[in-house]
């Protein structure tokens, strides 16, 4: 029912699914940039001392300083947590749609990208791991594919306003499915281009 659902709601007049289908699982960890780790762990290393170093400076009471070192951490940690929701979201809920008309990738109700066939100008297939790989479309052709993951998710998660961002990313598909999207997206964007 679900998938009926998401479908109705997707498609517009004359438009129907073609194809259909979700990233092959991933370590979040492995598939993002490290550097935006890195920087967390800056952040929790240097924020969290620099609290307790001003707390312990301001006050003499022992147990202001201990719940200021505990607020401050927890703070660190729900930031940090909060930051891979989008992540976690995608791995979970991501489900690619190609239709006669666009390129649908859809996370849940309210987050979904819809990407015509005749806004596609550039596009690469890239491996993405043993036995995957990712179709990137748009002005993400040629950009380092360390950011790969971070391009999937942003197309959904920061285009809620319609505005679309000038790309596309069907992350981490199997081979399979990869050679055969590839092959429907030049299809459908021949029709557009004839048109």
């Amino acid at each position: 029912m679900k998938k009926e659902e998401d479908m109705a709601r997707l498609l517009g007049k004359d438009e129907l699914i073609l194809w259909s289908g979700k990233p092959q699982p991933f370590d979040i960890l492995k598939n993002s940039r490290f550097e935006l780790f890195r920087n967390y762990l800056i952040i929790l290393v240097i924020f969290v001392p620099a609290i307790v170093a001003a707390a312990i400076a301001r006050t003499s009471d022992p147990n202001v300083n201990i719940n200021l070192i505990i607020g401050a951490f927890v703070v660190t940690v729900v930031a940090i947590s909060f930051s891979l929701l989008g992540y976690h979201s995608y791995r979970k809920n991501c489900t690619y749609y190609l239709s006669n008309k666009n390129i649908i990738v859809s996370v849940s109700e309210s987050k979904y990208l819809k990407y015509s066939f005749n806004q596609v100008d550039k596009i690469e297939e890239v491996r993405q791991g043993a036995g995957t790989k990712s179709i990137r479309i748009g002005k993400i052709v040629g950009k380092p594919l360390r950011n790969n993951l971070e391009y999937a998710v942003n197309c959904i998660f920061m285009d809620q306003n319609g505005d679309n961002k000038g790309y596309c990313m069907l992350f981490n598909l199997s081979d399979k499915d990869a050679a055969e999207v590839l092959a429907l997206i030049n299809q459908q964007k021949g029709k557009y281009n004839a048109a």
